[in-house]
């Protein structure tokens, strides 16, 4: 642990390998205790204000500084917020669905483009990453442009889904049919 002071505050930055990778995985706002090796009676609580590649910074007990002066090695351990992900489920549950999920017309029955594209890319979709496909198609052709949000549960294949999305969009993009395209993630292994 290295501190740094700013005013009356210390920040205590932590270094960890790959910590940006989400491993281990640690978010602004968890819990962290902080205790000498070979002690079990006192742990220094406090939370995680910043994650960096291979660090964090942590804000400590006040009573850590003092108490801890002249060691030099750590245990430490994190505790899980759901603070961030209710923040998340928030955010969906409270979007105006109309722009998110725009009344469109059904994708065309005729999905020979889809195909193709299917042959190109090696690319076997379940119904529904297909029914996800044409209705970005559909999407990308109304004369209106709209966000399109996907979301489902773990390894439903939504990152294939999407990366299958953006290389249809691009792959169908013409000098009269410009496609921009911005992909945001919660995390950086998707």
């Amino acid at each position: 642990l290295e501190a740094n002071r700013e005013g009356d505050e210390v920040w205590h930055k932590l270094l960890v390998n790959d910590l940006a990778e989400r491993r281990p995985s640690v978010l602004k706002g968890d819990s962290v205790y902080v205790w000498v090796p070979g002690t079990q009676d006192v742990e220094y609580e406090g939370f995680v204000h910043e994650v960096l590649r291979d660090s964090a910074w942590l804000q400590l007990n006040p009573c850590f500084q003092d108490a801890t002066r002249n060691v030099v090695e750590f245990n430490v351990r994190f505790s899980f917020s759901r603070l961030q992900f209710r923040r998340m489920h928030t955010a969906i549950d409270n979007v105006d669905l109309s722009l998110v999920w725009p009344s469109v017309p059904d994708p065309p029955p005729d999905t020979t483009p889809l195909e193709s594209f299917q042959q190109k890319t090696n690319w076997s979709p379940n119904d529904r990453q297909l029914d996800c496909l044409q209705r970005v198609d559909a999407l990308t052709n109304s004369p209106r442009k709209f966000p399109f949000l996907l979301r489902g549960a773990f390894g439903t294949g939504k990152t294939s889904t999407m990366c299958n999305v953006v290389l249809q969009l691009l792959r169908t993009a013409d000098a009269d049919r410009p496609r921009r395209v911005l992909l945001c993630t919660e995390c950086n292994a998707a």
